[in-house]
């Protein structure tokens, strides 16, 4: 009965990230499995929670896919833009911090959750944070899909109208 569970699981990532690839939405591929599962284990709860050990894999492939993107043309395009490189994630991280603060004095959030809401990252990366803090992972991954969808449906038209 697990393994069936397990293969519904795999098969809903895939038709659901199929679908979002296909369909051109940006990010589609994660959107599409995240909503396939989302909806399905909402109406059902029967589908097995992933075990720590394969979340750890999960996230060293997905360290291995981002460095494999490096070059020495990345390290040179980094030396000549080191300044904005290092002053917009400063950036980000200040006005995360603030955005925090505000969730935890007006919202009556956890701090964990609070920051974890806030902060600039990919889902993947907040999924795990909130883990780790024990921060409400639903709560959280609600706000980052919602962050997601803004910046999905917004970049395209703000860069219409610049173009």
């Amino acid at each position: 009965m697990l393994m069936i569970r397990w293969i519904q699981l795999l098969m809903l990532a895939c038709i659901g990230g199929l679908l979002g690839h296909w369909a051109g939405i940006p990010v589609g591929a994660l959107l599409g499995a995240l909503l396939f599962v989302a909806v399905y284990q909402v109406m059902t709860h029967k589908l097995p929670v992933i075990p720590a050990n394969a979340k750890r894999a999960i996230q060293m492939l997905l360290g291995a896919n981002i460095g494999l993107a490096f070059s020495s043309e990345t390290v040179a395009v980094m030396k000549s833009i080191w300044l904005p490189a290092l002053l917009i994630p400063l950036l980000q991280l200040s006005i995360g911090v603030i955005i925090g603060l505000i969730l935890i004095r007006f919202l009556k959030i956890d701090i964990a959750t609070a920051f974890c809401c806030s902060v600039p990252a990919g889902m993947s990366e907040i999924a795990f944070l909130a883990e780790t803090y024990k921060a409400s992972l639903p709560l959280v991954v609600t706000v980052h899909i919602c962050r997601v969808f803004f910046l999905v449906f917004t970049i395209p038209f703000i860069i219409y109208l610049i173009l």
